[in-house]
């Protein structure tokens, strides 16, 4: 009986329809305006993650705001040096042992510039990777020219953009210069093979692809030594001596004259010291080290990029490790972040135009309510109790709410089906980074109208609250006189 005296109530009453076509509308909007930014968050985290961040990335613990690029700290950012993981073999094999990893690949960072033949240069990030295994870990990345440099052998794979600017195509040579300081490490590695990404953005343009035998060598990453004492015999000791007499070593008496076998002699010697242990051990500490800045890694299907971080921080805060996971928009540094609060910004300012229009309609609901002060005390004068005016009210503002939002919806579905069939054109490269794509689409997500239709209950309960409270303090004679 209640339900059905509120919807009678509700259909009788004109200003039911005026309250039904605002809340319809502003919820549409609200729909419409979250199926544009769900879609950009989407298209935004697909592309960074298939190119080049994977779901999470693993790095030594730091209180500085390290991505993939380097330090991004805001203003004092630049690309210092990055601790490296060290006992990579046997920290990526328990990895790969936790539930929801689907795979990773290791990377390692710098800063340089690159050059070619031509003299044309510029500055970079690179990457230094396994070549075949990190193609084949990034789906994005498509190989337009040649082919990726394979995990062992060295070369470099450069950006469509970057082969443009350096005028350089497979087979060509590229030379890469690092400076450290007041030392200038260079290496001239071959161009294997040049790509592009189905979505252009310039954040992929920052970096070059080379082999990690390079990079080593350019960030002057080598396996340590044990170092041992070393011991000098007296004639040794004695060259170190203060009252050593050094012209002694020129001295004219008993010079010998080298003959052909005394060069023999001597050359045998060298050939011995060559060989000897010492050499070895200087040969050792020129070994590239097996230590990676980082390693990528990428979720097992049916495993969010969230739940795999939470995981893996999990196993190494058990298990004591120096290391700790963050998501693909911290391995993407501030070119993610930006995009990130710029939507924050939309979304606010959408939400604030929509308050306005809530606040419009509660108003009308307050208006409503009080308008019928005098047929609340003609209730009440007959014997209804302020709980059955209370639910009764109560219901016709669920009802018209719940009208609202089945309406509100659709055509929230609607607009948002249409705005995808326009296949709006993005032609700034800003908004192409912003909406993840070349053209402006929409994403209807079910948790996002859930959320819209809550907003407007509550809204629509808040607005029936305070108005029925003042109806209800109303002596019943005064109500029906038509008081306020």
């Amino acid at each position: 009986m209640l339900l059905k005296l509120a919807a009678k109530n509700i259909f009788s009453r004109k200003s039911s329809f005026v309250i039904v076509i605002f809340i319809s509308f502003a919820l549409a909007i609200l729909v419409a305006a979250n199926s544009v930014f769900d879609s950009t968050e989407n298209g935004i985290q697909s592309s960074f993650i298939d190119s080049f961040t994977g779901d999470a990335f693993v790095r030594v613990k730091t209180d500085s705001s390290v991505s993939l690029f380097g330090d991004d700290t805001p203003l004092l950012g630049k690309l210092s040096r990055v601790s490296a993981i060290e006992n990579y073999q046997e920290v990526s094999s328990e990895i790969l042992k936790i539930e929801g990893v689907g795979g990773l690949v290791p990377q390692l960072s710098g800063i340089g510039e690159i050059e070619s033949d031509s003299g044309e240069d510029f500055k970079i990030v690179f990457f230094g990777i396994p070549g075949t295994t990190y193609e084949s870990f990034m789906p994005a990345l498509k190989l337009t020219e040649g082919k990726p440099f394979a995990d062992e052998n060295r070369g470099a794979m450069l950006s469509v953009s970057h082969a443009e600017k350096l005028n350089v195509a497979v087979g060509d040579t590229v030379q890469i210069t690092v400076a450290d300081g007041p030392v200038q490490r260079i290496r001239a590695v071959t161009v294997t093979g040049i790509y592009d990404y189905d979505l252009p953005n310039p954040v992929f343009d920052r970096y070059v692809l080379i082999d990690q035998h390079t990079a080593r060598a350019l960030l002057d990453l080598h396996a340590p030594v044990e170092s041992d004492e070393i011991h000098l015999d007296e004639d040794e000791k004695q060259l170190l001596n203060d009252d050593f007499d050094l012209d002694s070593l020129f001295s004219d008496e008993n010079d010998e004259v080298i003959s052909e076998s005394s060069l023999s002699d001597i050359s045998s010697q060298a050939a011995e010291a060559v060989s000897s242990e010492e050499f070895e051990k200087f040969k050792e500490s020129e070994k590239e080290g097996d230590d990676w800045h980082f390693i990528i890694v990428r979720a097992a299907s049916g495993t969010s990029g969230t739940s795999l971080v939470n995981r893996l921080n999990s196993y190494f805060k058990k298990n004591s490790l120096n290391l700790e996971a963050l998501n693909w928009r911290s391995a993407a540094g501030s070119s993610a972040i930006y995009l990130f609060w710029l939507r924050i910004i939309f979304n606010i300012g959408i939400f604030v135009v929509l308050i306005a229009g809530f606040i419009i309609i509660n108003n009308t609901l307050v208006v409503n309510v009080l308008d019928r002060t005098r047929e609340i005390g003609t209730m009440r004068a007959i014997g209804a109790t302020k709980v059955f005016i209370s639910l009764e009210c109560m219901a016709e503002t669920l009802i018209l709410a719940l009208i609202s939002g089945v309406i509100g919806t659709v055509l929230g579905a609607l607009l948002s089906y249409g705005i995808d069939a326009a296949k709006i054109p993005l032609n700034n490269d800003f908004l192409v980074q912003l909406f993840g794509g070349e053209r402006i689409i929409t994403v209807i997500n079910g948790t996002s109208v859930a959320r819209s239709v809550l907003m407007v209950l509550i809204l629509g309960m808040a607005g029936w609250i305070y108005p029925m409270k003042a109806a209800l303090s109303v002596n019943p004679v005064t109500a029906m006189q038509g008081g306020k």
